[in-house]
């Protein structure tokens, strides 16, 4: 109790301060270290891949050297291919040609941008030296390359749960807004707007 009465103290005075101009939100920041180690433990991710040109399954296998930077982001990333199909067309005959598997190291860079209307932070990467492992993965990498390369990649951010809290015969209830997402120089940065209300 002694606990959750010194969290919700803390989070009414920063709720205090956000009604003055010049401290609106509150302001977490999270180490590059602990993002890097968050996104270790989310890997791998897998998905299957089917458009006009490519198809099959591509897994992330892993993501290193992670660095921020202001409003900017880069790693090293592996992927690897299974069953992966090149479709192309002959004449007016589709071409579905087996490649087989293949597996790609490559470096990137990424800018962010938070568009806080839908809750997204939106990675825009530009991806550069691909280490391919094999001599048939040129085109294959060329295409795998291509779904990661300059193209918006979307993370919506849940809604936070609210903290809610017993004083006396009332309840005590803060929410709070992401505001702003913002990758600093070893850090990312994000800015909360609290709001209280108190119930009977």
């Amino acid at each position: 109790m002694k606990t959750n009465l010194f969290i919700v103290v803390l989070l009414l005075m920063a709720t205090c301060a956000a009604s003055s101009p010049a401290a609106e939100t509150i302001l977490l920041s999270l180490p590059q270290s602990v993002i890097a180690e968050t996104v270790s433990k989310s890997l791998p991710i897998q998905f299957t891949e089917a458009s006009e040109t490519l198809a099959g399954t591509i897994t992330i296998k892993r993501i290193d050297n992670l660095v921020f930077k202001d409003q900017l982001m880069s790693g090293t990333i592996s992927v690897s291919g299974r069953d992966m199909q090149i479709n192309t067309s002959f004449g007016s005959q589709q071409i579905r040609v087996n490649v087989g598997n293949v597996d790609l190291g490559f470096s990137v860079s990424a800018t962010t941008r938070y568009d806080k209307a839908r809750r997204t932070l939106l990675l825009h990467p530009t991806v550069t030296g691909i280490d391919e492992q094999g001599p048939q993965n040129g085109e294959i990498g060329k295409l795998i390359l291509a779904l990661f390369n300059d193209q918006d990649i979307p993370i919506t951010l849940d809604k936070l749960q609210p903290i809610i809290t017993d004083i006396g015969s009332k309840k005590l209830v803060i929410d709070t807004q992401i505001e702003d997402v913002m990758l600093k120089p070893g850090k990312l940065d994000i800015n909360l707007l609290p709001r209280t209300t108190v119930k009977k």
